[in-house]
């Protein structure tokens, strides 16, 4: 877990954020040549939100964790 905090941050951060906006400076940024790594994370976010749904324990987990943190 730790290492997903620190090596993965823009990815702990965005699975572990109570929001996921796909607004228009994250629309702008995905869609640029060279998107950041926090565009990116939301991206990921949003192409498997369904499997979360799913299963919400995984998500729970993870927050758990950035409450340790």
């Amino acid at each position: 877990m730790k290492r997903f905090r620190t090596r993965f941050a823009p990815y702990f951060a965005e699975f572990t954020a109570d929001s996921h906006p796909a607004d228009a400076a994250y629309l702008q940024d995905i869609e640029s040549e060279h998107p950041s790594l926090a565009a990116q994370a939301r991206e990921l976010w949003l192409q498997t939100e369904n499997l979360w749904v799913l299963w919400p324990g995984f998500i729970e987990a993870l927050k758990a964790r950035r409450v340790e943190a």
